[in-house]
């Protein structure tokens, strides 16, 4: 594939991403690995070239997306074809006004053709629209994290989300007690006011340290994860499952929902059905006790994570869908 490929979104930043960046979340890695150039909705400047194709990612808030030049309509003009990428879960556009959500839908419908994150999601959006939908994996660039998997993993357990209803937090909180060990959460955007004060003034409740980790960026996360042994992210907002990539890659057993793609394919053994919290609570004593089990799952991990979501892989696939809508 030689395609010239943009990418349309919500960051403020227009250009090209280099390998080195600290910060390389998947929507950033896609840039790298596609050498795309990002251009944001709010960008002034003027594209004097044409794309093969252009990746919009229509951001939470449509109002940013709707009253830009750049939306699907006006890129038209300069790109062969236009693809819709998921941004979140399938369903939040529909918290929009009803108006939006019908612009929202209309937008679905201009695209040659969506991406989206998950199977789970792509039998969705054929429903909705008809068109054809594939899977653009979730995707770590390793080139500054490879000498984290060196670290020696300590006796703790990671939650992967806070005590709202879109991370689930209390769910995956109450079965990591079952590792009997130190506990650390995420501080996400969606974090509750006073949340780390109520985990201390309950703290005798549970009889072991409960900590809450700051925001990092990239880099700095992936240090940080790289000595847990135990993650658990039972949430129920299914979108770019990046955690479970992240936890896979060091080789963390992860217990999650199978509805997301890089839980199943990198977690088999650890992934429950939605809302299943007695089997999850099952997983939790048996990968604490069970030291074989505990290495199988360490090993699936990491053997699966090279095999599903390598860069080369990504770049392999990706090429394929290419390939046959340019045929």
């Amino acid at each position: 594939m030689n395609k010239k490929i943009a990418i349309f979104s919500e960051s403020s930043f227009y250009g090209k991403v280099s390998r080195n960046n600290t910060n390389l979340r998947t929507d950033l890695s896609w840039l790298v690995a596609l050498d795309a150039i990002h251009v944001p909705f709010n960008y002034n400047g003027e594209l004097n070239f044409d794309f093969d194709l252009g990746i919009v990612i229509i951001p939470k808030d449509f109002n940013k997306y709707i009253n830009s030049k750049y939306n699907i309509h006006n890129i038209k003009r300069f790109c062969k074809k236009v693809a819709i990428m998921q941004e979140g879960p399938h369903i939040y556009f529909q918290d929009y006004l009803f108006k939006n959500q019908l612009l929202y839908f209309k937008e679905l419908l201009a695209a040659d053709f969506l991406f989206c994150h998950n199977e789970y999601d792509r039998k969705y959006y054929v429903g909705l629209t008809n068109k054809p939908t594939y899977i653009l994996p979730s995707l770590m660039i390793d080139d500054n994290v490879k000498k984290y998997k060196k670290n020696i993993k300590t006796n703790k357990v990671i939650v992967g989300g806070n005590f709202t209803s879109w991370y689930s937090g209390l769910d995956s909180f109450i079965i990591a007690t079952e590792f009997e060990t130190n506990i650390e959460i995420v501080s996400m955007g969606r974090k509750s006011k006073g949340e780390e004060d109520y985990i201390k003034q309950y703290k005798k409740l549970f009889n072991y340290n409960v900590t809450h980790l700051p925001y990092f960026n990239w880099d700095n996360w992936m240090e940080i994860l790289s000595y847990f042994k135990y993650a658990v992210h039972l949430m129920r907002t299914f979108a770019a499952g990046t955690f479970s990539l992240n936890t896979a890659y060091f080789g963390i057993p992860t217990i999650g929902y199978n509805n997301l793609d890089t839980q199943i394919l990198l977690h088999p053994h650890t992934s429950v059905d939605l809302g299943d919290l007695e089997t999850a609570r099952i997983i939790a004593v048996k990968l604490q006790r069970d030291k074989y089990f505990y290495k199988e799952c360490s090993n699936i991990a990491i053997e699966n994570y090279n095999k599903y979501y390598a860069e080369s892989i990504f770049k392999q696939q990706f090429n394929k869908i290419i390939d046959s809508i340019y045929e």
